[in-house]
């Protein structure tokens, strides 16, 4: 059992796809639960798991991190792993740092202790994807790049400085910037998400809670001011329903109102 603890974008992900990929020549096969939830999921089949499988735990958080069903699925994956009549077994997962520290901070004395069992699992088996290639890294991605497509290479030009390759070809630096130079309401709805969830609120944000929690907009799109400058010609969202279509556009169409440069 491995699980890659990194920021987001930095890799991780891909970084267990790629290793298991030669396996299914070999006849492991992965599995994902994910129905009707993660969780859920999880409890429901672990302990069907046959030999040569790939149990894929992505963002485990949302298997490990529900204090009403994170200990049951640790205690399950920790039967499979003892058991080795029911082995070749692998479990692969992905945390942010910050669902790390949650799963294995160790409780004060007075207080009850809800991740027991996670931290147990999680010990020794973690490993911290940098945020960043170092120069060695970089080396070795400038001589992969010679002989790949074009992405790479770009990628390498904008970011080796600081680094941050794998966040650059996520697309990172251009959705930071869509952000950056947004419109007003649209802003405003971003920053609405942005602060649900620092309040706790879940990954699922209700359309209507959004443009409820957004800064109300003018009743014109064209009273904001600096919007005909930003967006040029095109036109933009003319009421707060309008938005969540508007934030979702592509990239590229953002770009070409003139709101990001890409």
């Amino acid at each position: 059992m491995l699980v890659l603890v990194g920021s987001s974008s930095t890799g991780k992900t891909r970084a267990c796809w790629e290793s298991v990929r030669p396996l299914a020549a070999h006849g492991w096969r992965l599995w994902h639960p994910y129905d009707p939830t993660r969780a859920e999921a999880a409890l429901a089949d672990l302990g069907r798991v046959a030999p040569r499988a790939v149990v894929w735990l992505n963002e485990a958080q949302h298997y490990l991190g529900n204090q009403q069903t994170g200990e049951r699925i640790a205690a399950a994956l920790h039967t499979l792993l003892a058991h080795t009549d029911r082995g070749p077994v692998l479990i692969l997962g992905t945390l942010w740092p910050e669902y790390t520290d949650l799963c294995t901070a160790l409780p004060s004395t007075e207080k009850p202790d809800p991740y027991g069992r996670v931290r147990e699992l999680l010990t020794g088996r973690t490993l911290t994807v940098p945020d960043a290639f170092d120069e060695e890294a970089l080396r070795a991605a400038v001589l992969l790049a010679q002989n790949a497509d074009r992405f790479p290479a770009d990628a390498l030009t904008r970011a080796r400085a600081h680094g941050r390759i794998t966040q650059d070809l996520a697309g990172a630096p251009a959705l930071m910037r869509r952000y950056d130079y947004g419109i007003p309401p649209v802003k405003a709805l971003l920053e609405a998400a942005m602060d649900a969830r620092r309040l706790g609120v879940g990954l699922h944000l209700p359309q209507a809670f959004l443009t409820d929690a957004a800064v109300p907009l003018p009743a014109s799109w064209e009273a904001v001011p600096g919007v005909r400058a930003l967006r040029g010609s095109r036109p933009g969202p003319q009421h707060s329903s309008d938005l969540p279509q508007w934030c979702g556009r592509g990239t590229q169409d953002v770009a070409s109102d003139g709101v990001i440069a890409r």
